[in-house]
């Protein structure tokens, strides 16, 4: 067999096992997107669970993976809308920034705290946990949004705390608390805002630890809140520099 002969045998063997290899690839590549389009499509692939008990296992997940779960299936995004423990903070948000690294985090907390929101349906909702970033850009309209849409008949403890470097003096609004919104809560925290309940405010009737750090709040406005909130039982005040007298009912 001559030089010419063995060199084209040679080129035709290498050109098999290279036809050999791309198919497995192929293989390899294609059949795991097979299978996940089937499992994304295909409801009926989870098991038959009551939704009480797919809601529960949801709510016993963290915020960012519960709210992953939803883009898997109906029946997830079904149980994500009553998720019921809302914590928006920097790291449950997925945006603690790393040495280094450069992001806009303030245009990314407010876009996912609305995108959050606008799946949720509200109802359900425990527990309210809004820790907005100094460099966040969220004016008064937003942030009374989002805490309109998350503060429900039901809920039982609320959180917002303000970074000191916050620009803009905000004014919590009292009115959210109507309409039986506020008659479930237990616990209520407030740091680095205005809070400026009247008289007769009777809107937190079951509340019984209260947590005010360098919020602005006077003397008489304080008593109007505690006067009717006959389960109060711890009474937390830092730095609200307004509180000149305080008198509290017995």
């Amino acid at each position: 067999m001559g030089m010419l002969s063995i060199n084209r045998l040679l080129f035709k063997q290498q050109q098999r096992r290279r036809r050999r290899i791309q198919a497995r690839n192929v293989w390899i590549i294609s059949a795991p997107q097979k299978k996940d389009s089937l499992y994304q499509e295909d409801d009926h692939s989870s098991p038959n669970l009551p939704e009480d008990v797919w809601r529960y296992i949801i709510s016993l997940m963290p915020l960012r993976d519960s709210a992953r779960s939803a883009c898997v299936s109906c029946l997830f995004l079904s149980s994500w809308r009553c998720y019921p423990k809302l914590t928006f903070t920097e790291e449950a948000l997925g945006l603690k920034q790393k040495e280094g690294q450069k992001s806009d985090i303030a245009m990314d907390f407010s876009s996912r705290v609305d995108q959050i929101l606008k799946n949720h349906f509200g109802t359900g909702v425990k527990t309210l946990k809004l820790v907005i970033p100094g460099n966040c850009n969220a004016n008064t309209c937003c942030l009374n949004s989002w805490l309109q849409n998350a503060i429900t008949p039901g809920i039982e403890e609320v959180t917002l705390s303000l970074h000191s470097n916050y620009s803009e003096e905000y004014n919590f609004p009292c009115s959210i608390f109507h309409n039986g919104c506020g008659n479930s809560i237990r616990c209520f925290r407030l740091k680095n805002c205005a809070f400026r309940p009247m008289v007769g405010f009777d809107c937190l009737r079951s509340l019984r630890e209260l947590d005010l750090h360098e919020v602005r709040i006077t003397g008489d406005e304080l008593g109007c809140l505690i006067s009717n909130s006959f389960a109060l039982e711890e009474l937390k005040l830092a730095s609200c520099n307004e509180l000149i007298c305080l008198k509290i009912p017995f």
